[in-house]
């Protein structure tokens, strides 16, 4: 466990016997859960449920739940609540305006600018699920300076990567925090909003560090083998999204993404990431969700 998330660890067992069960719950700001929500079930809607359960002076946290058969999919959508850090349930492709599509999984984190515009593509039957964490500005500017200085020349958009990795004691806090001020006690407000820029400062610390050196220009032909490299990556994540309960030989996916499974390890390797943990980790954290 991450050291600092002391209220995490004090709220773990509270949160686990409350959920324990129930489906229908009453957040600390009066609305009720949708039922199913404690086994990652989405209760049928209209449209997409995008709602805050948590509002606090420098942090909020809310629920996002778009079921496949919702109308949001496939077509320009916009953030309208803030700077918002998110924590992926199920798979969805992303692609925010001006880049590349992304496969987001649990096993990352996504960051979204105040009115970024982006579209979604469905890939897990369970819709996109997920829960967001929004920062006031001035806050979100202080977190992001020791590992980018020039945030304070972009106003409008503190965040300068989409997604990062997200490690098993992000995890396990946002998934604790989400819980217990859903659960229908009386929570300890600077407390929660302590813990979430924990979370938030950890997060932003392992993006950075594998967005480095971000002004550094690549050669051209470089420039292109990295861009196919990601490309070759994101294919393999969107191929193992829909296939992580399943046992996967390495061979099935590189067959699968047409490529060698040598160049296949080389280019995860170089990322300094392993083929066989992902999937490993997206079952567990699905698992855990009910999913």
């Amino acid at each position: 466990m991450v050291r600092g998330f002391d209220y995490a660890m004090r709220i773990s067992g509270q949160a686990r016997s409350v959920h324990r069960g129930t489906e229908s719950l009453t957040p600390i700001n009066g609305s009720r859960r949708a039922a199913g929500e404690s086994s990652g079930r989405a209760a049928p809607q209209a449209d997409a449920v995008d709602e805050c359960v948590f509002r606090g002076r420098l942090i909020s946290i809310g629920r996002f739940r778009c079921g496949p058969e919702q109308p949001r999919w496939d077509r320009e959508d916009r953030i309208r609540s803030g700077h918002l850090i998110v924590f992926p349930r199920t798979f969805v492709r992303i692609t925010h305006a001006g880049s590349s599509p992304i496969v987001a999984t649990p096993n990352q984190v996504m960051y979204y600018n105040a009115d970024q515009t982006y579209r979604r593509q469905l890939i897990s039957r369970r819709g996109d699920l997920c829960e967001w964490f929004s920062i006031r500005h001035d806050v979100l500017q202080d977190a992001i300076a020791p590992f980018d200085p020039a945030v304070v020349e972009r106003p409008g958009s503190p965040f300068r990567f989409d997604h990062g990795p997200c490690n098993s004691a992000a995890y396990f806090v946002q998934r604790l925090l989400y819980r217990h001020v859903t659960c229908g006690v009386r929570v300890d407000e600077p407390a929660v909003e302590e813990t979430a820029l924990k979370l938030l400062g950890a997060s932003l610390s392992r993006t950075s560090r594998r967005y480095a050196n971000p002004g550094r220009r690549e050669r051209p032909a470089r420039a292109r083998a990295s861009m196919q490299h990601r490309q070759l990556a994101e294919a393999a994540k969107e191929f193992l999204a829909t296939r992580y309960h399943q046992q996967i030989r390495l061979d099935d996916i590189a067959d699968a993404v047409q490529s060698s499974v040598f160049h296949l390890c080389r280019i995860f390797r170089s990322a300094g990431r392993r083929i066989r943990a992902g999937p490993l980790r997206m079952h567990r954290r699905c698992r855990r969700s009910g999913l």
